[in-house]
């Protein structure tokens, strides 16, 4: 062994080791492992491939989009080989040739459009760059739907076997999406991203779509193509502009790997930090978006390729009503009040404690600020002191604060309340964050631990987490109880908080639940941060227990979302809250597009 390394470096190889071991250990698997167990076609695969071709009813014409401009030869090549090995063969590959000055490019191009006569080339007569190039391809599209592939990419075998089975399954489908990897230097698979389902909060923080990213044909051609000036950020403008026209259950992800993004030098595949220009184009886009639904906003981009979209406030100014729930701990209760009162910048509030008949009275500098006390019986259920006190509460906008939390950002109630006021929206809830800065709660994965898991909890409050999950704004199924902000509207059109759950946790799920069901979304906020303190090792227990006697009621009455959440992707594990990969895939049978995925393959050295 070598042993001119430096003392860091072998800091670094302990640490990779340390945690290689602990993956081990828990049973996890680095993703090259995961993609040969699990998603690697070999022969074996290919007579169910090819019945579940033979089953189709419908056989709908996929048009790949292919821009080009002097790709490396050989992966030209390849990305074309990808497409001529399709195992389903109803598509048509339109490349645009942007006036590359590499001579190869075009003998290449040539060689296969003689070859093969579902490939149709232009040569375009001058530079217009990708947007232009990608609008000569869209031309001449014959097929119902345009599937987007770069000139350095691959497709998978069975990727447009997938989306014909996706428009089989779904014929009014508009948008397909899938997940994705990548391909390194050293052609390993890398870097698989498992897309949530249909999340139009998160897809305002990047494209979401991306790649495979599939379109009806006139869907593309009605939102008026790709436009010129928006390069690097094409394709995510294109998907701005589609969204738009079409209902949301018309958006349909495939939990798949359908496409694998090479990472080279030119490449955004590394992140926007290589072509800067991309990341000022997708913010020009998703701000003419938000423009364009009449939403005020401002759209800050990070130079890690997101953007965090902060909204304005509605006018006129909503009024809120904060409702502190007492937990019984006197001193917990004193803190979160006195934080409150400390940062109303808002100014329209009313304040409200909700405790129970046999908590003590509120202190007199409460009352002389506007602080009034909602008691309820002893007996009262969590989710009956707070529709006591929201039936009590006089404001558009309900907030409802654990009295286990703390304030301490500016502006934090104007922020929560931007987004509550939105029409469509259901519950908000801000990122809690311990003392010690990690992640608390906030946010709520369905079916994680037989139940219900905390979205990043222990991560560090400032990680972006799995994709920018624990950063960025996005639309969960559930959100926990430690701070909801809610319409009133909307918290009176579903019957407020179900008062037969005995948990606090139960009852938010069971409310956010009933949001989803009426058509509202509900969205986490990890931008804004609220300082959660935890409860007593006792009341910790209760709660606890009192959470488990919930969990089957909301099995019993939500048994899809509880087992299936579509903002977790079944590739995910359900053991831990740390988006690691699931050993094996939590498949969902119903979809026939998982039907040869479910049984680990044997790798040579397991």
């Amino acid at each position: 062994m070598a042993t001119d390394e430096n003392p860091p470096g072998w800091k670094r190889r302990l640490r990779d080791w340390d945690a290689a071991r602990r993956r081990r250990r828990r049973g996890e698997l680095t993703y090259p492992e995961w993609a040969a167990r699990y998603d690697t076609l070999d022969d074996a695969d290919l007579p169910a491939l090819r019945e579940r071709r033979r089953r189709l009813r419908a056989e709908p014409l996929i048009s790949v989009l292919m821009p080009v401009y002097n790709p490396r030869p050989q992966w030209l090549r390849e990305a074309l080989d990808s497409v001529r090995a399709q195992l389903y063969e109803r598509w048509q590959l339109c490349v645009a040739d942007d006036r590359s000055t590499d001579p190869e490019v075009r003998r290449i191009l040539s060689e296969y459009a003689a070859l093969d006569p579902r490939i149709r080339v232009a040569f375009r007569e001058s530079n217009g760059h990708i947007s232009a190039a990608s609008n000569s391809a869209l031309e001449m599209a014959e097929g119902e739907y345009a599937a987007l592939l770069d000139h350095d990419d691959l497709l998978p075998r069975h990727a447009l076997l997938c989306v014909a089975e996706t428009i089989d399954r779904f014929p009014d489908a508009a948008v397909i999406y899938s997940d994705e990897d990548k391909i390194d230097a050293d052609g390993q698979r890398c870097g698989a991203y498992f897309k949530p389902d249909w999340n139009p909060e998160l897809f305002r923080g990047y494209n979401l779509i991306s790649h495979l990213g599939v379109y009806r044909t006139g869907l593309i051609r009605a939102a008026g193509g790709f436009r010129v000036g928006y390069e690097g950020a094409q394709d995510y403008d294109l998907a701005l502009r589609c969204i738009e026209s079409v209902e949301a259950q018309r958006i349909v992800h495939i939990p798949q790997v359908l496409y694998h993004w090479r990472i080279h030098e030119a490449s955004t595949a590394g992140g926007n930090a290589t072509k800067p220009y991309a990341l000022d184009a997708g913010r020009r886009a998703l701000q003419e978006h938000l423009a364009r639904n009449a939403l005020e906003a401002e759209v800050v981009p990070h130079s890690a390729g997101w953007y965090q979209v902060d909204y304005a406030l509605a006018h006129p100014t909503p009024a809120v009503t904060v409702i502190v729930v007492d937990d019984g701990d006197a001193g917990a209760l004193q803190r979160c009040v006195d934080s409150l009162l400390a940062h109303d910048d808002y100014g329209l509030c009313e304040w409200i404690v909700a405790s129970r008949s046999d908590r003590p009275a509120l202190p007199e500098r409460w009352s002389h600020a506007g602080v009034r006390r909602i008691a309820s019986p002893r007996a009262a259920t969590p989710a009956a002191l707070r529709n006591a006190a929201a039936h009590a509460a006089g404001a558009d906008i309900l907030v409802f604060v654990d009295s286990r939390c703390e304030i301490a950002e500016p502006g934090w109630l104007g922020k929560l309340v931007s987004f509550a006021a939105r029409p469509g929206t259901g519950a908000v809830a801000p990122k809690r964050v311990t003392p010690e800065g990690r992640i608390a709660g906030g946010g709520v994965l369905l079916g994680l631990h037989d139940g219900v898991g905390l979205l990043g909890r222990g991560a560090r409050a400032d990680e972006i987490g799995y994709y920018g999950r624990t950063r960025l704004s996005q639309n969960l199924s559930a959100l926990d109880d430690g701070c909801i902000a809610i319409a009133r509207s909307a918290f009176e059109r579903v019957g407020g908080y179900p008062q037969d759950y005995r948990s606090a946790q139960g009852a938010a799920v069971a409310l956010c639940l009933r949001l989803q069901d009426a058509g509202l979304r509900n969205v986490w906020v990890p931008s804004l941060h609220v300082r959660s303190h935890p409860p007593t090792r006792w009341a910790a227990w209760r709660q606890r227990q009192r959470i488990r006697s919930d969990l089957a009621r909301l099995r019993s009455a939500w048994p899809e979302w509880m087992s299936r959440d579509p903002a977790y992707n079944p590739n995910l594990t359900a053991a831990r809250d740390n988006f690691t990969l699931a050993n094996p895939p939590r498949i969902d049978n119903r979809n026939p597009w998982f039907a040869a995925r479910v049984a680990p393959k044997a790798i040579p050295g397991d």
